[in-house]
This record gives structure tokens, C-alpha cells and sequence, in this order.
């Protein structure tokens, strides 16, 4: 793939064809190959007028023609050879941008290649189908990416509603893209069903409601036309939630017990609504300190003034009053497919960690002839084979138990989720004899020496006490309430507001982030005399007491969930993922074997040999030494076989240590 940059002395830049299409969006401007700086950065000129569409004549004068796709495209298809890029105007910004309507199609030539799913991994009745598609096995997977449409960024079009343009070529309509033969896994995955929604857990519930309000905000086909920033309904999104929050928490301290979310939401008109918004955005995004506003304050006031903008908006927030219904299920199946796929993703990179699996693409397709069933895709971005899907053929063959193990093992509570439930707990107790000297020496420590063995105190009453000690929380908790000089009421403090913020998220049937909550917390006038004295501070400003709070406290909830397990496809806009829709689902979890009975050892041996994995449970370190040797040298009769098990996870919580065993070889 070629590119022209409109310089006085044309170069030439040969890049792959993928990469260099994303790179070059029309309408996006590139610094890729530009040492010199701004007079060098180079953009596919946009078109200008409204309707029109962009022309490959006008960018491209080399490229082929690509076979269409099996099915019912009409439209022809062509790969492009070259490229001719231009500079942009001075004028514009260096943050415009552009991107490709991208659509896929996924074709198969010869049967792909069958893998077993053992059923004692706890993933046959969600999984039912698992296929590799390879060049070894003479199945490739087919892979289309191709565009027919292109949306501009609002500000490089007249009319910022009509963003999107349709792609031409000698006035006939024409899709832009490639073809490759890539090695790939098929998954099949039973979709959930309207029960499912009954069976979700209250916290999953929480969470939900929230996501699918700004889910609705950020794709609402008729708020696009209106907002066409999607930056800019994102805010308004977090800004309504704070709003909602605030007025419902207010009105239940005026009336107990008597006022809800939808009564809060049924008092207020379209128009309200909207100059609330308007209001807590200058709070918790404008400077008191400066003249004029920000730009984005500015921005939200001026779309709120718009009285379509208003009622569209109070329709769409009317979901923050529901439970999941039958028409949630869509969407929730959409964040199913998602988390579960970045999990068998993540746990294909931690079967096989001598490739890199950032190289594999996700795609989710409905299975033909099929309304419960979905086809996830995993497939590698390169032609010809990569050796990731091969690597994984090969590690699978030898332990499918394994995989499966790694695919719960993502969807468990991830690092950050781990770093949160390891500072709540700790502001439980921190007051209490056992940590309060140490915590008191660090804050008061004058040199280097005294800091060090202050916290080299603490860390060690933390593991006896079976809290987390890695760096990230010792960071965390030294950044926020063990502040060097802080005051000791300061760790009471951060666990007051953190039970508000919980309190207030079960009161409302949904989350809201650190930042929502900072400016609800803001309104209470104790807290802010609270806040002020830890600072030192006096005055009463909102503004400055948001930034307090938000250094103070830390991400909960979902913020954390998905950033601990992601998915990602250039070609493809995915949901966030959520792991909370996977609590019950995978393989049933039994209760530990105690070590402290008698006969620890035949339990153990009896569901080893039923179901091929246990878990055993006892107290102190030494108690566990005796059991590990124990389990390496002494075999387990499984039939006419002598067997060993093998210890393939632990997990700590005060003096209690749990192992989890596996019998690899009774896994079928």
C-alpha cells in the first residue's frame, strides 16, 4: 500500500493495507510520517458540501477489484493501491478526525476443524461448539473489512447532523477495503434468554441500569441527529446521573422512606431537568477562579437550550427508574458475548505466553438457522498464519481443562476490583489497636529510615491479617489516607464517605462513578466543614472539594470492571465488557474440603475422582506446607489408575489458605 503526500517533493511510504486505511481516515489528520512537525502532517481531504459523496477517483487512481463476498452486497468492492494524501489547511485542528464505516464479512471454504470441550470444565452448557479453522488443516477463515460509508468529525462539515457520506467511484456507489485468508477460532455460545434477566444479582442489577443509560445517550439514533459530539453526551450522561442522585438522595432526607428515583424523576419537567444539568456541569467542570466558563460548560448549556435536546434527554433518563425488561435483552446479550469473548481471548495469551495474542481480532455474529445461539470469532489479523491459532491447536490437544480454568479465571474480580475491596476492607479496621501505631508512624516519620520500616511494619500485619500488600495498594493507600503529615481521623474520614457512596448506590438502584459522587458529597454541608478541616482550609467552595474528594476515594464498580478486561477490533464498536453477568454462570464452585477433619485426605481423593478438581481449606502456614507434600507425593486411585493431583490455584483471606486441585488426567 502506497501513499502521496502534496509536498513539493512527493514521497512515497509503503504501508500494509489494514494499517494504513485506519491511519488515514478521511477527514483524520496524520503525523505518522511527519519528523517536521505541523508542516508535514498530511489528511485525506474530506468531502466539503453536504450529501456529497467522497470520490476514490479523487484520492486514488490505483487499486483492483475485489470478489464480492456470498450474499445479497450489491455494491462492487475495491482495494486500494495508492493513496493520495494532502496537507490540511492551518485552519484545521490537529485533533479533527474521521473514521471508516467498517462492515465484515466472515466466509468459510471447507469444514473447519472440531476441539473437544471436556464436560467437567463447568463450559459445555454455555460453550457448545468449538472449531479452529487453519492453512495446516486446509480451512482458512475468509475475512472481509470494507467501508461504503465514512462519518466526519462535526467540525469539518456545514451541517454537523449530516456527517455521514457514502463512497463513489465514476458515480457508482463502491466499498473500500481488503480480503484476507487468516487462521481463526470459532466459538459457539447459547445466548441468554428473558429468565436470565430474573436470575441477575442485585449488584449486577446496579450496575446495568447506569451503563444502559449511557449506552442509550451515546447510541439513541435520534439524540446523534441532535448532539452530535459523542464526547459531549458521554458528559451530559455522567452529569444527569449526578443530578438524579442528588435530587433523589435530598428528597428521601426531607420525606424517609416515601420518595423514590422515578417519583424524583416524575417531579421534574424536561426543562428542569436540563437547567439542572446545566448547573451542576459549571460546578463540577467550571473554575470560579477564571472570568468565562470552559469550553465544554459552555457547550453543554448551549445544547440544553434546545428544547428537543431537553425532552429527548429526560426520555432517555427515565431508565435510571427501571429494572431489566425483555427489551434490555438485546443489548444485555451484546455485553455478554462481549466480556465472554475478551475472557477466551485473555485466556488463550495465558495458555499460550510465548505469542503475542494482541495480534487476534474479535467478531460476534448471530449462527444461521439459530435465534440462541451466537458465533464468536477469534481470528488472526494477518494473511497466511501467524502461529497464535496454531499454538493454541496445539496447548489446547494437550489440556482443554486447562483453557477453560484460564477463561473463569479472567471473569474472576480482576486486579483493580481486588485493589478496591482491599482498601475497603482495610478503612474497616484501620482505626483498631493492631494498625494504629504503624499507620501513625508513617504519617509522622521524619526521615527516609523511619518511612521505611513504619511501612515494612504495616505490610506485615496487613499479610498476617490477610489483607493484599503488592505495591499498588501500598501506592494507594500512601496517596490517600496515609498521607505523610495527614491528621488520624483522615482514614475515618475516606471510610465515612465510601459507605455514603455505597449506601446511596443501593438506595438508588444504580451506580454512579467517583466523580457523580464527588459533587453529590459536595452539596452536604458537614462534609464540606470536614473536608476543610482535613485540608487545613477554610472557605466553602464546591469546585475545590469535587478534586478533594476524587483524590481521596478511588474507580468502583464498573469503571474498574472493564477496564480489567477489555476487548478490542479496529474494525468493529463494541460494548464494554461486564463480568458481573457471568457470577453463576461456569463451572459450579463447591465448598472446600476442611484439612482440620480426619479424613481431609478421602474427600479429597472422592471428588478428584468424580469430577476432577476440589478444594481444600486450612489454617496457618505450616498446616499448608504439611498438605502440599502430602499431595505431591501421595497418589490418588482413580479406577485401576494411580494418579497425581496437582495444585493449580490459592488463595489467602486472614490465617485461612484454600487451594484449588485438579486431577488432570480425570478431565474428559
Amino acid at each position: 500500500f502506497k501513499d502521496y503526500s502534496a509536498d513539493t517533493d512527493t514521497t512515497i511510504k509503503t504501508e500494509p493495507i489494514g494499517m494504513a486505511l485506519r491511519e488515514y481516515a478521511p477527514g483524520k489528520v496524520s503525523y505518522r510520517h511527519a519528523p517536521k512537525g505541523k508542516r508535514e502532517r498530511v489528511w485525506l481531504a474530506p468531502p466539503t458540501e453536504i450529501g456529497r459523496p467522497l470520490r476514490v477517483e479523487d484520492f486514488s487512481t490505483e487499486y483492483v477489484e475485489l470478489r464480492r463476498p456470498p450474499g445479497d452486497l450489491d455494491v462492487r468492492l475495491v482495494r486500494l493501491e495508492k493513496m493520495i494524501l494532502t496537507k490540511p489547511d492551518y485552519r484545521v485542528e490537529d485533533s479533527t478526525s474521521g473514521k471508516w464505516l467498517w462492515e465484515t464479512a466472515l466466509v468459510l471454504d471447507a469444514d473447519p476443524y472440531p476441539m473437544h470441550i471436556p464436560s467437567t470444565s463447568g463450559w459445555l452448557n454455555y460453550v457448545v461448539g468449538l472449531e479452529v479453522m487453519t492453512h495446516e488443516q486446509q480451512c482458512p477463515l475468509i475475512v472481509w473489512r470494507y467501508a461504503r460509508e465514512i462519518e466526519l468529525d462535526a467540525a469539518l462539515t456545514p451541517d454537523p447532523s449530516a456527517r455521514v457520506h457514502q463512497l463513489s467511484l465514476r458515480d457508482e456507489s463502491v466499498g473500500v477495503g481488503f480480503m484476507v485468508e487468516v487462521d481463526a477460532i470459532r466459538f459457539s455460545v447459547k445466548l441468554p434468554t428473558e429468565e436470565y434477566l430474573n436470575d441477575l444479582t442485585r449488584e449486577t442489577v446496579t450496575s446495568l441500569v447506569s451503563a444502559r443509560f449511557e449506552y442509550l445517550m451515546r447510541t439513541d439514533e435520534k439524540l446523534i441527529k441532535l448532539i452530535s459530539n459523542v464526547w459531549l453526551r458521554k458528559w451530559i450522561a455522567e452529569i444527569a446521573i449526578s443530578v438524579i442522585a442528588i435530587e433523589a438522595v435530598t428528597a428521601a432526607e426531607s420525606q424517609p422512606g416515601e420518595t423514590s428515583v422515578l417519583d424524583v424523576y416524575q417531579s421534574l419537567s424536561p426543562e428542569e431537568l436540563s437547567l439542572l444539568i446545566s448547573d451542576a456541569a459549571h460546578d463540577v467542570f467550571g473554575a470560579l477562579e477564571y472570568e468565562t466558563e470552559s469550553s465544554l460548560v459552555s457547550e453543554i448549556k448551549q445544547v440544553l437550550n434546545d428544547q428537543e435536546i431537553q425532552e429527548r434527554v429526560y426520555e432517555l433518563i427515565e431508565v435510571l427508574t427501571e429494572t431489566p425488561t425483555f427489551k434490555w435483552l438485546p443489548w444485555v446479550q451484546e455485553r455478554y458475548l462481549t466480556t465472554l469473548t475478551a475472557a477466551m481471548s485473555e485466556a488463550i495469551q495465558a495458555l499460550c505466553p510465548d505469542v503475542d495474542a494482541d495480534s487476534l481480532l474479535p467478531d460476534i455474529t448471530r449462527a444461521e438457522g439459530s435465534d440462541d445461539v451466537a458465533e464468536v470469532w477469534i481470528s488472526e489479523n494477518q494473511p497466511g498464519g501467524m502461529g497464535v491459532v496454531e499454538a493454541f491447536v496445539e496447548s489446547y490437544s494437550k489440556d482443554p481443562q486447562t483453557y477453560w480454568a484460564l477463561v473463569s479465571k479472567a471473569l474472576a474480580p480482576g486486579f483493580n476490583e481486588r485493589v478496591d475491596k482491599t482498601l475497603s476492607s482495610f478503612l474497616q479496621v484501620a482505626g483498631t489497636e493492631v494498625f494504629l501505631p504503624a499507620m501513625q508512624r508513617i504519617r509522622h516519620a521524619v526521615n527516609l529510615e523511619e518511612l521505611s520500616q513504619a511501612w515494612g511494619e504495616l505490610k506485615q500485619l496487613m499479610f498476617e491479617n490477610g489483607f493484599d500488600c503488592d505495591p499498588t495498594v501500598i501506592t494507594a493507600m500512601a496517596a490517600r489516607f496515609l498521607r505523610q503529615g495527614s491528621s488520624g481521623t483522615l482514614g475515618e474520614f475516606t471510610n465515612e464517605l465510601l459507605l455514603k457512596w455505597q449506601g446511596i448506590e443501593a438506595d438508588l438502584g444504580f451506580e454512579i462513578d467517583v466523580r457523580a459522587f464527588a459533587y453529590l458529597a459536595t452539596k452536604d454541608p458537614q462534609i464540606r466543614l470536614k473536608l476543610a478541616t482535613e485540608a487545613g482550609r477554610t472557605g466553602d467552595q464546591t469546585d475545590w472539594g469535587i478534586g478533594q474528594i476524587v483524590g481521596l476515594l478511588w474507580a468502583r464498580g464498573k469503571a474498574v470492571r472493564e477496564s480489567s478486561l477489555q476487548i478490542y477490533n479496529p474494525y468493529v464498536e463494541m460494548e464494554p465488557t461486564e463480568r458481573l453477568l457471568f457470577e453463576g454462570v461456569g463451572p459450579k464452585k463447591e465448598d472446600p474440603v476442611d484439612a482440620s477433619e480426619e479424613s481431609w485426605r478421602s474427600q479429597v481423593d472422592e471428588k478428584l475422582s468424580k469430577t476432577g478438581s476440589c478444594g481444600l481449606k486450612c489454617e496457618g502456614k505450616d498446616r499448608a506446607t504439611e498438605l502440599i507434600k502430602s499431595l505431591l507425593v501421595e497418589s490418588t486411585f482413580s479406577g485401576v489408575l494411580e494418579l497425581y493431583p496437582r495444585i493449580v490455584g490459592l488463595n489467602k483471606s486472614g490465617n485461612v489458605i484454600e487451594f484449588s486441585i485438579e486431577l488432570r488426567e480425570a478431565h474428559g
